[in-house]
């Protein structure tokens, strides 16, 4: 699915606004629970959206620096 320019994606007849920072770039939905989606963009997951409440969370960043044990 393309975000539009104005940074939404559209899922069941809802504007969801995602970020203009992916505006003409294409991200993946994938349900994972009833009325909850995860956003995915390239090999990133970054935010979950629940359709019931029209709220998306974001994840952690994941582009942040990663810690690895000893």
């Amino acid at each position: 699915m393309t975000v539009t320019n104005c940074g939404r994606i559209c899922l069941d007849g809802k504007k969801i606004h995602f970020s203009t920072v992916f505006a003409g770039h294409d991200v993946g939905l994938r349900q994972v629970e009833d009325d909850v989606w995860l956003v995915s963009f390239m090999d990133y997951d970054m935010a979950y959206f629940d359709m019931e409440s029209s709220r998306v969370q974001a994840l952690e960043n994941p582009f942040g620096p990663k810690v690895l044990g000893m």
